[in-house]
């Protein structure tokens, strides 16, 4: 279980893959948004005046890979971290080049090891934000 109420926005053209990730993650406390594609993902957002902890999504997404993803939504949120989701990780997709807390994980996923990624990734980000 968390401790605070974070926010989590999944994307996901998958129906079935976002609703089971939302599901997951509602079930073990978080507050959980989903989009079908990246556009409706920017305007929830927008909408949530920036206050989106996490992103789950897939690397590659129509239109975007999850390099351009991330600058589309660096800056739109303080310390925004992004948990990429896929079966496949291209050879050009380094970590390292886009988000400080990024991370990576398999596309078919179990709830126990979705919830402990985003754990993971929501306790990086928050050791980020107290150095700062």
């Amino acid at each position: 279980m968390t401790t605070e109420l974070e926010t989590i926005l999944v994307i996901e053209p998958e129906n079935n893959l976002r609703e089971k990730a939302k599901n997951d993650l509602c079930e073990q406390g978080f507050q959980v948004i989903a989009a079908d594609c990246w556009r409706n993902a920017m305007q929830l957002v927008e909408s949530c005046n920036g206050q989106i902890d996490l992103i789950i999504t897939d690397i590659i997404i129509p239109e975007l890979n999850g390099r351009q993803l991330a600058k589309k939504f660096r800056g739109k949120s303080k310390g925004l971290c992004i948990l990429f989701m896929s079966d496949e990780y291209p050879d050009d997709m380094n970590e390292s080049k886009t988000e400080v807390c990024n991370a990576s994980g398999q596309k078919t996923f179990s709830s126990s090891s979705l919830t402990q990624r985003v754990i993971d990734v929501l306790k990086r980000r928050k050791l980020s934000l107290q150095k700062k």
